[in-house]
């Protein structure tokens, strides 16, 4: 992949994440940064941010659940960004998972190409994906997509 065609997908890859916040901020009372991450710590988040910053806690007292059934992959390398650089977890979690969109994206386009597939079609294709609202809380979708698309060009 040249340099003009790495542009190109990073290019392609902001507009459309910033089109979907758009989206959202235009839909939703969703008027600063703040907000906009405020409504992205739902659900699993709440795991991966103690496991980030506390590591695993193994409680048989707590029925609500256990952070143990979370791979640590994801969390493991927020933790930097918690612990060295003083980021708020949720904040570290974005900066983890909007890398990994971005690599993901990248050797998404790099593996079209080297498979004979329209590049761009892919690449659109993977982004309009139902599962895309992964694509933007910090969940760990990311990351897989990146491993796998790296794993993939490694077969070749």
């Amino acid at each position: 992949m040249n340099l003009k065609e790495v542009r190109e997908t990073l290019l392609t890859l902001l507009v459309w994440f910033f089109g979907v916040i758009w989206f959202f901020k235009s839909v939703g009372e969703l008027h600063s940064l703040q907000g906009l991450l405020a409504a992205t710590d739902w659900l699993d988040v709440g795991w991966y941010k103690s496991i980030a910053t506390q590591g695993y806690m193994l409680d048989f007292s707590n029925r609500e659940g256990q952070n143990t059934a979370f791979f640590p992959l994801f969390p493991l390398l927020s933790a930097p960004f918690i612990h060295f650089f003083h980021l708020d977890g949720l904040i570290a979690l974005h900066v983890v998972q909007k890398i990994s969109l971005v690599g993901a994206a990248i050797f998404a386009f790099r593996w079209s190409r080297e498979n004979g597939l329209d590049e761009k079609v892919s690449l659109v294709t993977l982004l309009l994906h139902p599962a895309f609202v992964f694509l933007f809380v910090p969940y760990t979708e990311s990351l897989y997509l990146l491993l796998l698309f790296l794993l993939m060009l490694s077969w070749q």
